[in-house]
C-alpha cells in the first residue's frame, strides 16, 4: 500500500529504509576504508597496488596471502569493536517504525550485535562472521590470532594448498547476491523515509534504491560529514526525479544525528517535521 504525503502526517507507524556504510562504525572505534587513515588507504600504500586488484577475486585465486594481509588487520580489529550510537540509533529507528530494512555495506556484523533482527538487515557485501573454502565452500570456524596460518587453508579438500578459507565477503570481481538486491528494491519501492548514512555513494547499484525511494515520494536524508547534494553518484539518479531539490544533506556525523531521529519517530510526531526537528 502507498501511502499518500497527507497520511503521512498522521501516521503512527512509517516504513523507514536505511543505507548504511562504514561513517557508522567509527564510533566503535573502526576506521573507514577509503579515509585518510582507511582500511583501503593503508594496503594501497604498503603494496602500491589499486585496492580493486588488492581485494579482489583474482587475487584470492593467485595470491592469497597478499589478500589475507588485508582480511588479518581487519579482522584483529573487529575483535574488540562494539556497536557505536549510530547501530543503537538505527535499532530503535527500527522499533520505532513498522516497517524496517536496513542495508548496509558494512562487513563487521556490528547490527546485528547492537540488537537488529536478522530479518531486518541486508549485509549486501556478505560479512567477516563466516568463513568458507575457496575451493569446495566447506563452512569454517576461524579462531583469529596475531600468529595464525595466512592463508588459512581448507584441510578438507585434497589439495590444501589450493584452498585457501576465505571471509564470505564480496570481493571486487564478484557480484553482490541477487536475492538480498532484490529485497533491498522492494523494500525502497515502499518505504516512506530513507536514511543514508556514513557512506559516500562509491557503489553504483546505491542508486536503484534512491531513485526507488525518490519515485515513491519518500523522504530522503543523507547523513555524513561529507554529505552533499553535488555527490557524484547522485547525477546518476534520473533527473526527472528531480532528487537534487528533494534529498537533505546533513554534515555531520551518524552518532549525532541518527539518535535524534530515533527520538523523533519514536515520538510518533508527523514526518513532516523530522528535518526541522533534528538540525
Amino acid at each position: 500500500m502507498n501511502l499518500l504525503p497527507t497520511d503521512l502526517e498522521n501516521m503512527t507507524n512509517v516504513r523507514v529504509m536505511s543505507i548504511t556504510g562504514a561513517g557508522i562504525s567509527v564510533g566503535s572505534g573502526l576506521p573507514t576504508y577509503r579515509g585518510v587513515d582507511g582500511h583501503y588507504t593503508d594496503i594501497v600504500k604498503e603494496l602500491k597496488r589499486p585496492i580493486e586488484e588488492i581485494v579482489s577475486l583474482n587475487t584470492l585465486k593467485k595470491e592469497p596471502e597478499v589478500l589475507w594481509r588485508h582480511w588479518h588487520h581487519l579482522l584483529l580489529s573487529l575483535q574488540s569493536a562494539v556497536p557505536s550510537a549510530a547501530h543503537h540509533a538505527l535499532k530503535r529507528i527500527g522499533d520505532a517504525c513498522g516497517d524496517y530494512l536496513e542495508l548496509t555495506q558494512n562487513v563487521d556484523g556490528l547490527s546485528l550485535a547492537a540488537g537488529l533482527d536478522r530479518s531486518c538487515l541486508v549485509e549486501i557485501h556478505g560479512s567477516t562472521h563466516s568463513f568458507s573454502c575457496f575451493r569446495c565452500g566447506a563452512k569454517h570456524q576461524l579462531d583469529i590470532t596475531e600468529d595464525m596460518e595466512l592463508p588459512p587453508r581448507c584441510y578438507e579438500c585434497k589439495r590444501p594448498a589450493q584452498a585457501p578459507i576465505r571471509p564470505d565477503v564480496v570481493l571486487f570481481g564478484e557480484d553482490i547476491r541477487q536475492d538480498n538486491f532484490n529485497k533491498a528494491l522492494r523494500h525502497a519501492r515502499s518505504t516512506n523515509l530513507l536514511i543514508i548514512s556514513g557512506t559516500t555513494l562509491q557503489f553504483a547499484y546505491l542508486i536503484d534504491f534512491i531513485s526507488a525511494a525518490a519515485l515513491n515520494s519518500a523522504k530522503i536524508l543523507y547523513v555524513d560529514p561529507q554529505a552533499s547534494v553535488d555527490n557524484p553518484m547522485l547525477y546518476y539518479v534520473p533527473s526527472q526525479l528531480e532528487i537534487h531539490s528533494k534529498i537533505h544533506c546533513i554534515k555531520n556525523t551518524a552518532d549525532e544525528v541518527l539518535p535524534k531521529i530515533a527520538t523523533y519517530l519514536e515520538s510518533r510526531a508527523p514526518l513532516a517535521g523530522l528535518v526541522k526537528a533534528i538540525l
